[in-house]
């Protein structure tokens, strides 16, 4: 008789642990999950997010030279600069260079055109135009596939000559076209180095 009731408290303790963990590993088991979902959905939202911006930032570049072609400054130079504030933490190190390098030709074009029209010129824009076609000048390799973009060169240099004023500007950037033009790598970009120093030279 003792042992019947020592057994049936045993099966008793034995059934209320194993009830009792049932339901502590449920609770785990859904607070777990809980977490977990949240955490999926939240890192599936930040990534279709950095895919968006990207594709949007990508698209805004490539309207931007669309716009560049048609000689509608404005526009080309609205949608690169969204591109860039909106995307430049997406974009890969070449097309956020490419992006930096034309918005700052396209200031430097809008800047020739109001100059040409004896409109009111965009001097303002000077500094902010030289130290983003910068980016691409000081980043440019002839060795490196994603950096190897003479286009990122010739921004710079039409930059600055646009934006000359005073003839010790000029002679400092005849000189450092003069020290380009004879580099092999640079062939693609050869005439409008030339245009760039018969435009200085003439100004």
């Amino acid at each position: 008789m003792r042992y019947e009731i020592l057994r049936d408290v045993l099966i008793i303790v034995v059934t209320a642990a194993a009830v009792l963990s049932a339901l502590i590993g449920g609770l785990v088991f859904f607070v777990l999950r809980s977490i977990l979902i949240k955490d999926v959905s939240s890192e599936v939202n930040q990534k279709v997010d950095s895919e968006c911006r990207k594709l949007n930032g990508l698209s805004d570049i490539q309207l931007g030279v669309t716009y560049w072609i048609q000689k509608s400054y404005d526009n080309a130079i609205k949608v690169t600069e969204r591109a860039i504030f909106q995307a430049q933490d997406v974009l890969s190190e070449d097309r956020l260079i490419f992006a930096k390098s034309n918005l700052g030709f396209y200031y430097a074009e809008k800047h020739k055109y109001a100059l040409k029209q004896k409109q009111k010129p965009f001097w303002h824009w000077k500094q902010k135009a030289i130290e983003l076609t910068k980016v691409g000048f000081d980043r440019y390799s002839a060795s490196t596939p994603d950096l190897q973009a003479p286009d990122w060169i010739d921004n710079y240099v039409f930059v600055r000559v646009v934006f000359a004023q005073t003839d010790s500007e000029k002679a400092e950037i005849i000189q450092l076209i003069d020290e380009l033009l004879p580099r092999g790598d640079l062939e693609a970009v050869r005439r409008y180095l030339e245009q760039s120093k018969e435009y200085i030279s003439k100004n």
